[in-house]
């Protein structure tokens, strides 16, 4: 088992709190996504497996080209910002 780090732990927490907004942008799942996520805040630990499921949902959100990120963006308030940095660069 790995700890979480404070930056992994807000991530995370963002990660899941912009879910929706991923999924109109492509994101998809085999896994119980949002119920992984949530596990892992609880436990503030992640294992091997949970480690891949977490890496997807950072390539796929390099893929769309979101290179960054702020903790208070929130899809469904901020979602031209979102938009926005999926054309700049960081």
């Amino acid at each position: 088992m790995n700890l979480l780090k404070v930056q992994q732990r807000e991530f995370l927490v963002w990660v899941n709190h912009n879910y929706e907004w991923m999924k109109t942008k492509g994101f998809t799942s085999n896994q119980p996504y949002q119920h992984i996520i949530y596990e892992v805040l609880v436990r503030g630990e992640y294992n091997e497996e949970e480690k891949h499921i977490i890496g997807d949902s950072v390539r796929f959100l390099h893929s769309i080209g979101l290179n960054t990120y702020k903790r208070d963006w929130v899809w469904d308030k901020n979602g031209a910002e979102l938009d926005w940095l999926l054309n700049s660069k960081t």
